[in-house]
């Protein structure tokens, strides 16, 4: 198993007795490694690092996979979730289509209001 650290640039300058280490007699501040990493898929040794990471990176993380310009209405309604889940996993790339594409977003978005609709009024 490759050896995985806390992803916190900061997290080897916190002084607790298990981020110190010998090298050569002397002793220095390290990073967490492998067993003490809980949080965020294994990737941060501490909630505090995490959110201290994400406090420097969060924004650039959000804007790299792409943030969300339009609001999530939630129908409260599982039917709907159920049906918006069909036809979005009926596009050939699924999900990926319905997130990345806003006009196919639209599309499922005006079908699932237009379908809410007539089953009101019937």
């Amino acid at each position: 198993m490759d050896k995985k650290v806390c992803q916190n640039p900061y997290c080897s300058g916190y002084n607790t007795a298990d981020r110190f280490i010998k090298v050569g007699g002397e002793k220095y501040l390290a990073d967490r490694v492998n067993s003490s990493l809980r949080y965020q898929n294994g990737n941060f040794c501490t909630r505090h690092c995490f959110e201290e990471w994400f406090g420097i990176y969060g924004d650039r993380a959000i804007d790299f996979i792409g943030r969300k310009t339009e609001r999530t209405i939630n129908y409260n309604n599982i039917s709907i979730n159920r049906r918006r889940n069909d036809l979005a996993l009926n596009l050939p790339n699924g999900w990926l289509d319905y997130h990345n594409s806003p006009q196919l977003r639209q599309q499922i978005e005006t079908q699932l209001l237009s379908e809410l609709q007539s089953n009101n009024n019937a």
